[in-house]
């Protein structure tokens, strides 16, 4: 039932007629939720009365905490009642709304490079489909086509049965929760160790959805010359700080790191240290663990090979399986044998970062000996 204070109660032509009349005519409160449900209309192009005449209105709102909600909603106005709003937002006399308009402002530019580099993404797709066509012909064509819709089936099924069953845990935590709760049982210990589950699944979710979006992204053409120590150093800090989030223990775990100090590659610094990082994570998660987290040995090392530079991760884990190994080295998206740990991606995006620079990515492996990963990079 809609009450005399609920916002969705109020006729917004009559809200609008009402605040011409009198800024103060609807309680500031009220007016604040206003804004929010006219930034969903708007987001969708309806810029037609009364929402125009609500937006302008309310973005001269007496009331600092109106004007800078109307700021939040920047990034969903329409292109035609941007320019003017934003140099209205960016003099405020508030520093709270100036800031919140800068921060909207650059969420905004950023949704726009998002947008044209998805473009681009579809439009290189469909070149190269059709110089496939020009040079191979129509049938040759399509069977690529439909090659590359396979693959993407395989790897869209895998991440989605992963996530669905990581949800369905959650949708059942919550039950017992809510059922603990009805009957006044939802005592301190047991809240906890379900909220630490909660807490766990919704990290691997975060992680999975990261790992999917830099496989997404296309890798940087911009390259630098690098140390390859520097290299390691960085994404030796990086695993450690992620197993400090996780609530892992490495103290059982002896890591060594040794690197030529004058080696150098020529690369993309942040996608090499994430390939490095993913590998090193796969190193510490196949390690055997007790309750105290992992325990065993893992040693990185880098040399030159000609006009090469390898850079070994070495475990003494458990290996895996020679009946697995060949699946292993295809690096299929979304496919894992650690579920709710490992997400999948982990060794395809380090191969895929690896391959953009011309480099490779080798899995060699022994069940119960432990598995080597070794990065090949030309060097500088």
């Amino acid at each position: 039932m809609k009450t005399a204070g609920d916002p969705s109660s109020v006729d917004l032509t009559e809200a609008l007629a009402r605040l011409r009349d009198n800024r103060e005519a609807v309680d500031w409160p009220q007016r604040r939720q206003i804004v929010a449900r006219i930034a969903g209309p708007l987001s969708e192009g309806q810029a037609q009365e009364p929402f125009r005449g609500l937006l302008l209105l309310l973005a001269d709102d007496p009331k600092w905490e109106v004007r800078k909600d109307v700021a939040d909603a920047l990034a969903t106005i329409p292109d035609n009642e941007l320019a003017t709003l934003v140099q209205k937002f960016l003099s405020d006399s508030h520093a709270y709304v100036r800031r919140a308009a800068k921060q909207t402002i650059e969420r905004r530019r950023k949704l726009a490079r998002e947008a044209q580099k998805r473009k681009r993404g579809v439009d290189l797709v469909l070149a190269l489909y059709q110089e496939l066509e020009d040079q191979h012909g129509k049938d040759a064509a399509d069977k690529a086509r439909r090659l590359a819709e396979q693959l993407y089936d395989t790897l869209i099924g895998a991440t989605v049965h992963e996530m669905r069953s990581v949800l369905t845990a959650l949708k059942e935590d919550n039950a017992r929760i809510i059922e603990r709760q009805e009957a006044d049982q939802l005592d301190p210990g047991f809240l906890r160790r379900k909220s630490l589950k909660i807490a766990d699944r919704l990290a691997f979710m975060e992680r999975l959805v990261e790992d999917m979006r830099n496989y997404a992204q296309p890798v940087s053409d911009e390259r630098a010359a690098v140390a390859v120590a520097d290299l390691l150093t960085e994404a030796r800090s990086i695993v450690s700080e992620n197993l400090k989030a996780r609530n892992i223990s490495s103290r059982n775990v002896k890591l060594s790191v040794a690197a030529p100090p004058d080696l150098a590659v020529k690369v993309s610094r942040v996608h090499v240290v994430t390939a490095i990082v993913n590998v090193l994570k796969n190193a510490y998660d196949f390690l055997p663990a007790d309750g105290e987290g992992p325990r065993g040995e893992i040693q990185v090392r880098a040399a030159a090979k000609g006009k090469q530079a390898h850079v070994t991760v070495q475990d003494s884990g458990q290996g895996i399986p020679a009946a697995s190994l060949d699946e292993v080295r295809q690096c299929l998206p979304g496919r894992t044998s650690r579920r709710h740990v490992g997400t999948g991606f982990g060794l395809c995006n380090a191969r895929r970062f690896v391959e953009a620079h011309g480099g490779s990515l080798r899995i060699d492996s022994k069940e119960n000996e432990g598995t080597t990963v070794t990065l090949v990079l030309p060097i500088a």
